[in-house]
């Protein structure tokens, strides 16, 4: 076991909490020197942005969009703009994987769990698909398939789908 290899591990060992300022959090980060650095964090978002600005890919995207943006800047400016533009696209990829992995995780254990289902959903697959892969316009004729998959997000969801409620006011239902 390598210490500081998880963010985990950081945050216990320097009682971080959650008043603990994004500075205060950068410097522990950076102290460690282990996978967690800013540094090495930075690099690794960099790589897909370097690589587009290297092939001048004329897709659009989020990034694209942003680092064509006309700006009246210097060069120290400019490094910064690509800087925060590199943390955001980063912060976006890796929130959007994160819920993709948890709900195939989730999927799997909701699979395992229920091996009826499974066989089931298995046999429509290779019913209507017997020598391909499915596809999205294989969705209306996987009718089966597609239920388990749709309760897998309605069972875990990854993120809050509604906010907490409650009564502005007293009320007594039926009484």
């Amino acid at each position: 076991m390598v210490l500081g290899a998880f963010l985990v591990d950081i945050l216990q060992r320097r009682n971080i909490s959650h008043k603990t300022s994004l500075s205060e959090l950068s410097t522990t980060l950076q102290l460690r020197g282990g996978p967690w650095s800013t540094d090495r964090c930075f690099r690794h978002f960099s790589k897909p942005i370097n690589h587009l600005q290297a092939q001048a890919v004329n897709r659009l995207s989020f990034v694209s969009e942003l680092l064509s943006m006309p700006r009246n800047t210097n060069d120290s400016e400019e490094a910064a703009y690509q800087d925060l533009v590199t943390w955001t696209a980063g912060s976006m990829y890796g929130a959007g994987s994160e819920i993709t992995n948890s709900t195939i995780i989730n999927f799997i254990l909701a699979m395992t769990l229920y091996p009826e289902v499974q066989r089931r959903a298995q046999d429509e697959l290779y019913k209507f698909l017997p020598d391909r892969l499915p596809t999205i316009a294989d969705r209306e004729s996987t009718l089966y398939l597609n239920t388990p998959v749709k309760e897998t997000l309605r069972w875990h969801p990854s993120v809050p789908l509604s906010l907490p409620r409650r009564s502005s006011e007293e009320f007594n239902y039926k009484g």
